[in-house]
């Protein structure tokens, strides 16, 4: 079993058939031999994109049910005191929010084996501070890789 830190960006498009990444993303969401962590701030972001969707689209209410139960199957380590100081030491420019996730997938490094972002930002950060990135955009994996790919590319869907 292998333990993964997953961004908001590749839980939502685990869930959004039409998101590029999505059959990557759902079969890390739904493989039982990753259990899968993230911050807090994933649930905010996740379930905010879910009312917007909602809203723009109410033919797709059903998606506010898809979050909650994709939630169901990540711990969420609290945004705490520590989090705040590890987004405040952070040397690289990066968005606060993806700040965040840093901070928090830094906190729990030693209980992870990698973590699943999209965001060219957040991957070189992380891989700065000597954390294994790998994205949902490359289908293709190297040799020896599961089919969890390692390509970076912008991340939209957290903007």
């Amino acid at each position: 079993m292998s333990t993964a830190y997953i961004d908001a960006s590749s839980f939502l498009r685990a869930l959004l058939t039409d998101a590029p990444g999505h059959a990557t993303a759902k079969a890390i969401l739904e493989d039982p031999t990753i259990r899968l962590v993230s911050s807090q701030l994933l649930a905010v972001e996740a379930d905010r994109a879910a009312v917007r969707l909602t809203n723009e689209d109410p033919a797709k209410a059903g998606f506010i049910q898809d979050v909650a139960r994709g939630l169901a199957r990540i711990h969420l380590a609290a945004i705490s005191s520590a989090v705040v100081a590890g987004t405040r030491a952070i040397p690289q420019t990066i968005k606060s929010l993806d700040a965040i996730h840093v901070a928090t997938a830094n906190l729990v490094a030693e209980a992870i084996d990698y973590v699943i972002t999209d965001d060219k930002t957040m991957a070189r950060v992380l891989k700065a501070s000597g954390a294994a990135v790998r994205g949902t955009l490359d289908a293709t994996p190297p040799a020896g890789e599961q089919s969890l790919g390692l390509s970076c590319q912008p991340d939209s869907a957290t903007g």
